[in-house]
């Protein structure tokens, strides 16, 4: 009996990297930075009781000079939601709440500073010392101080 030869065809499908594809507008303030036109994250696991049926809106950090860094969170976030092993819902919507926010208002600050609008390459590590130390002079330092918080499993502004 003739043996019969296996199939080495590759499935071309199979080795496209799938990506998050949103429709864009242009940005307000750099025609060259494209934004969402639903700027919106949606929880789909996180009902009315676990998220009180909350999204996340990215619309209130564009137009202020830093849509490149919130162009790069928000499709981070996508490309997360659609990655089940990487956070869960809940873990991810706490750290846009309780760090990206904090994090956008001194990029409103940093942005101010220097006088341009800011973008991925801006952030080194000489800004993330200086938002280590902003956030130790404000009301969020004693938050950072609290012993619970630094040994939980969230980590908010790293």
């Amino acid at each position: 009996m003739a043996r019969q030869r296996k199939n080495l065809t590759i499935n071309k499908d199979k080795l496209k990297k799938t990506s998050v594809v949103e429709p864009t507008i242009d940005a307000t303030q750099n025609q060259a930075i494209v934004r969402p036109l639903n700027p919106v994250v949606n929880y789909p696991s996180l009902g009315s009781k676990g998220g009180n049926g909350f999204n996340f809106d990215f619309s209130p950090y564009y137009g202020k000079g830093y849509d490149d860094i919130t162009n790069r969170v928000f499709y981070t976030a996508k490309a997360l939601l659609k990655n089940t092993d990487a956070f869960t819902e809940q873990t991810q919507q706490f750290y846009l709440t309780g760090g990206f926010t904090h994090f956008a208002e001194y990029l409103a600050l940093f942005r101010c500073a220097t006088g341009e609008d800011l973008t991925q390459a801006d952030i080194t590590p000489e800004l993330i010392e200086q938002y280590l130390l902003h956030l130790k002079g404000s009301e969020l330092g004693i938050l950072l101080k609290n012993p619970i918080i630094q040994n939980s499993s969230h980590c908010w502004y790293a």
